[in-house]
């Protein structure tokens, strides 16, 4: 191996660690949404024509980012440490928005810098200008397993630019804060996912200052981010927040059933001890002794998340089986998976957060499938690196959002799916090497992902991938070239130097998982 290729291993391999936190993990009814907060309503500020400065949106002064309007740092919703959100009026004084809002808490996370604040209800926005078009909206949820992240890591301006449209990323309440189970202590579940939803109604009321159109909202997520975009779809009881949908690399199956986040709020009770006792003392206890424990909660349950989305009967389905029978709502719904997505998780410091290894996959098939569907999907599987490699892809990541784009289309609804193919040296096309692409982000680690500098063919699939991302948000169809999904000839998009379209792709994997998949997270 050449010196230079060398030598970019090894740093690749030293930022192994950062590379989780630097690239994210873990994104027929009309129906959308839940109990988060108050509904809200267009002002007369949003109804008014906005100034044609481009730069002023309301009392919202912005600033140029490569050629675009952007504003950093907006306030969306305010809330107590564990309360509900309640989305957050225009400001009466002129806000200067050129800074960052904090991240949520988390033990080493965007950028890889850890972050102890529990008021991360902040949003971001580019937009071509505030000039009282509207425009598409795409908003991004990012991924980083409910654990780590934030919207500040991805620059919004080339897709605003390049498409047309307005973008928005946001933070939300993570690990502990956001999604531990205190509900003995009167404290709401799923509070991560209520702060999406407020953020949502924050848009929907407030976008067309940026010379967005409200009702051209797209939601797009990757890793945890998807499953969240999958969450809002199956969510209950709120009002419709978006007219079409994104999903990259995650599904339903990674979240928490109520029994195991019974046994993990248990260990976050006695590691915290007389601070668990009541609301008002996990109100005042330290951040930084969260997220400690939250760390250590980790560590006691490895295959899993230390803090995620509950099914809960309340804002979501009671269970997992019936999350895979709630409709979902009528809208465009665009949906795929890297080919190597496991391949991340064996980076050296990444943590294990899902099920990996070969018998710990098939003990799981076969407790909750059966002895017959674990010895089919054995038998499909050869026990060599790449056959185990493609179960780890496949059973945590793969087949749970192609199943979810079948239930999907079996309900009448559009989707389109793809499979990410294009992969670098080092981890091939691994979760989250889409990312890379999708947005200019920047750097070694980041270009040690991705396989190389932004470059040739790899440009050229970056401009492909983004063209039809905008597309999509533009038109709720990603163009001609990609057809709809439909059964039973699967028509899928595979990515890669040169794109093209296969019929049902990986059909004998497919067939041995016989629509069916496996909790993640769900233990005897």
């Amino acid at each position: 191996m050449p010196q230079t290729d060398l030598e970019t291993r090894r740093r690749f391999l030293r930022a192994g660690a950062m590379t989780m936190a630097a690239a994210p993990l873990l994104a027929c009814s009309t129906r959308l949404g839940g109990r988060a907060s108050s509904s809200v309503t267009p002002s007369d500020e949003t109804r008014r024509s906005v100034t044609t400065a481009g730069l002023q949106a309301g009392p919202f002064t912005g600033h140029r980012d490569n050629g675009v309007a952007a504003w950093r740092g907006i306030r969306y919703a305010r809330a107590t440490r564990f309360g509900l959100p309640v989305v957050e009026p225009l400001p009466a004084a002129p806000v200067a928005c050129t800074t960052f809002g904090a991240a949520a808490a988390q033990e080493k996370g965007a950028g890889g810098a850890r972050s102890e604040s529990d008021d991360p209800f902040f949003l971001n926005v580019w937009s071509p200008a505030a000039d009282g078009k509207q425009r598409p909206v795409m908003v991004w949820i990012h991924g980083g397993g409910f654990r780590t992240g934030a919207g500040s890591v991805y620059p919004g301006h080339e897709l605003a630019a390049g498409g047309d449209i307005v973008v928005v990323t946001l933070n939300y309440r993570l690990g502990a804060i956001g999604f531990a189970d205190f509900s003995a202590l009167g404290i709401p579940n799923n509070r991560g996912l209520h702060d999406q939803i407020a953020a949502l109604r924050w848009v929907q009321a407030h976008i067309a200052l940026f010379g967005g159109d409200p009702a051209q909202v797209t939601v797009v997520g990757e890793s945890a981010g998807s499953t969240s975009v999958a969450l809002l779809m199956v969510a209950r009881g709120i009002e419709p927040l978006f007219r079409a949908a994104i999903m990259q690399s995650g599904s339903l199956n990674l979240l928490h059933d109520q029994q195991i986040a019974a046994r993990l709020a248990a260990r976050y009770r006695e590691l915290l001890g007389t601070a668990a006792e009541s609301r008002a003392a996990l109100e005042a206890v330290p951040v930084a002794r969260l997220l400690d424990a939250q760390a250590q909660v980790a560590d006691a349950f490895p295959g899993m998340i230390p803090a995620a989305p509950i099914y809960d009967g309340d804002l979501l389905p009671a269970s997992f089986e019936s999350a895979l029978l709630a409709e979902t709502p009528d809208i465009p719904l665009l949906v795929g998976a890297m080919r190597d997505e496991i391949r991340f998780f064996e980076i050296p410091g990444a943590r294990t957060m899902l099920l990996r290894e070969r018998g710990e996959l098939l003990a799981q098939v076969g407790w909750l499938l059966g002895k017959t569907a674990a010895g089919r999907i054995a038998a499909t599987y050869p026990d060599t690196r790449a056959g185990n490699r493609d179960l780890g892809t496949d059973a945590n990541f793969q087949m749970p959002t192609r199943h979810f784009a079948e239930r999907h289309v079996a309900r009448g609804c559009r989707a389109w799916v793809y499979r990410f193919d294009y992969g670098g040296l080092f981890l091939g096309a691994a979760h989250a090497v889409d990312l890379t692409f999708l947005w200019p982000l920047d750097g070694v680690v980041f270009g040690a992902l991705r396989g190389g500098p932004l470059t040739g063919r790899r440009r050229a699939l970056a401009e492909r991938m983004r063209s039809r991302w905008i597309a999509f948000v533009r038109e709720g169809d990603p163009g001609s070239e990609w057809p709809t999904y439909v059964l039973p000839q699967r028509p899928t998009l595979i990515m890669d130097r040169t794109d093209r379209v296969e019929q049902d792709p990986d059909r004998a994997r497919r067939e041995a998982w016989g629509g069916q998949e496996i909790e993640i997270a769900r233990r005897p």
